[in-house]
């Protein structure tokens, strides 16, 4: 990972909310994504910093803070891998 703070969205990125569930596609490769509990939360409190992202995973679920940092950051690596978030 880039060690970046500060993550957001690719523009491109088409994301439907299925209430429990996010489906992200990313139109120029075809490929789809699916993300739920933390992570749906994550994502939808997208752009912001990792604390900021930890906040609203936090807040929603019973997971401790470092624990729920470290989770998003590890989900925020996938992510931008499959290039659907990038360092703001």
């Amino acid at each position: 990972m880039t060690g970046t703070d500060c993550w957001e969205a690719q523009p491109d990125v088409l994301a439907t909310d299925l209430g429990d569930e996010l489906v992200l596609l990313h139109p120029a490769r075809g490929e789809m994504f699916s993300v739920n509990g933390p992570g749906r939360a994550a994502w939808l409190a997208l752009p912001g910093s990792v604390a900021h992202l930890t906040n609203a995973v936090t807040a929603l679920y019973d997971v401790e803070t470092d624990r729920a940092e470290a989770d998003l950051r590890s989900l925020l690596s996938e992510l931008a891998g499959r290039g659907l978030v990038r360092p703001r």
